[in-house]
């Protein structure tokens, strides 16, 4: 079996959950901490995180974006 070290893993899954759980409560600019000068195993899963709730925060900002002028769009019609 192939065994790894994983620096202050209790820490580091304890914060990843914290801000799934933030994000799930609408708190989308929230981001898992990265330690770039110490890459481990779960740096990876970190940082695929932060990538996929920073495009989320995007998305949904665009999308209130584009709600916002399809509101306007309405009310020019009425």
């Amino acid at each position: 079996m192939n065994k790894c070290k994983v620096d202050n893993l209790k820490n580091r899954l304890e914060k990843l959950e914290q801000v799934l759980a933030d994000a799930a409560g609408g708190f989308l600019w929230a981001r898992v901490p990265v330690n770039a000068q110490n890459v481990d195993y779960l740096t990876s899963i970190e940082v695929g995180v932060n990538i996929i709730l920073s495009d989320l925060e995007e998305a949904t900002a665009d999308r209130l974006e584009l709600m916002e002028q399809l509101e306007k769009l309405r009310g020019e019609k009425k």
